[in-house]
């Protein structure tokens, strides 16, 4: 029996004793203390006047979201830019209360800074371009204005909230879609989800159908804008949210790998197969949104290497 499903019996505990196999002599064993995920959350927030009351909303949202974010286990950047593309302080800058730019663990008084991130002088533009400020928050600004907000091996979730299609002549979505998903290692890393009025909606919102199709393509999550339910779009988003960075292994796997567990004062464990993933095309393994492991987890990885 090989050594993956051995743990996954034993996690079932379909198996009546459950002695992990001692590895051989000639496999690799690669050690890896656990590390939070860093994952990067980028509002893009319709601020015309019709949005005034959802806004409001969301910025009442801001303590369950953040017991969200926490309850994920990860490192977290939150950041609002506006889908107002034409006014010199907008178009794709991070908007600012203060000195910050941007929350984290460590922001003082953090609902205040951010229902001040979200408020709006209600003279943006009627055009709401979403595709056009993410391009230049990302192109433009990611290196002057809203340098630090992004991170290299963060995970990117791109949330828009509008009550209005998306406007942005270029880029196309056939465009964005491409550029979007090489923005990280992996393209199911950069999501882009959608709160938006849908197509079958009563609540006054025009259907976002070009958010909605963005949405889609890059693996997203859509929302009803009429239900307000900023709360239930979050906890839905921090679930896809993988809990670790990608622990690199270090020699090629021959065929199939074992992946063991230690948290604090327990036993070390096989680690059930849909906790973990392994990727090919980095050889590298990464804890799915299914476990969140505690602080000083350690994972061993145990594999025949290849020839060389």
């Amino acid at each position: 029996m090989n050594m993956r499903l051995t743990g996954l019996l034993c996690a079932l505990n379909l198996l009546a004793a459950c002695v992990r196999e001692t590895p051989a002599a000639t496999d690799t064993i690669d050690v890896f203390t656990h590390q939070r995920a860093q994952v990067d959350v980028l509002l893009v927030v319709d601020d015309s006047r019709s949005m005034v009351d959802d806004r409001a909303d969301l910025a009442d949202s801001y303590p369950e979201l953040v017991e969200l974010f926490g309850n994920s286990g990860v490192d977290w950047h939150l950041g609002v830019i506006s889908t107002d593309a034409t006014a010199a302080t907008s178009g794709g800058r991070l908007t600012q209360a203060g000195p910050y730019r941007w929350l984290d663990e460590s922001t003082p008084h953090p609902s205040d800074v951010f229902a001040e991130l979200l408020q709006s002088d209600e003279t943006a533009s009627a055009s709401e371009r979403a595709r056009s400020v993410i391009h230049d928050a990302i192109t433009v600004h990611d290196a002057a204005f809203n340098a630090g907000f992004l991170r290299a091996d963060a995970q990117l979730a791109v949330l828009v909230v509008s009550d209005e299609d998306d406007q942005t002549a270029s880029p196309t979505v056939g465009d964005f879609v491409p550029w979007f998903e090489q923005l990280r290692q992996v393209a199911d890393d950069a999501t882009l989800h959608a709160m938006v009025g849908l197509p079958d909606q009563s609540c006054g919102s025009v259907a976002g159908i070009k958010h909605i199709d963005v949405a889609e393509r890059t693996g997203g999550l859509i929302f009803d804008l009429c239900e307000r339910d900023f709360v239930g779009a979050a906890a839905q988003i921090t679930d896809t949210w993988s809990s670790s960075p990608f622990y690199f292994l270090s020699e090629q796997p021959q065929a199939e790998l074992e992946v063991l567990v230690t948290e604090p004062y327990a036993e070390q464990r096989a680690l059930d197969a849909e906790a973990w993933a392994y990727n090919a095309q980095l050889n590298a393994v990464r804890i799915t949104p299914s476990y969140r492991p505690p602080v000083g987890t350690v994972f061993e990885v145990r594999y025949a290497p290849a020839a060389p």
